[in-house]
């Protein structure tokens, strides 16, 4: 799955259900997938990973 791929599908189901919670670990490529659903009025838990 694509990224445009995967967003389709997170809007998608953001208006079947009407809320979407999502997590993730950010990683070396940080938090832009976090702003993204923030922007999207999603709730996003953005996980560090440690050392």
């Amino acid at each position: 799955m694509t990224y445009d791929e995967f967003m389709l599908f997170v809007v998608k189901q953001q208006k079947l259900t009407g809320k979407v919670v999502t997590c993730y670990e950010a990683s070396a490529f940080g938090f832009q997938l976090h702003r993204r659903f923030e922007e999207l009025g999603i709730k996003n838990y953005g996980v560090q990973p440690q050392d």
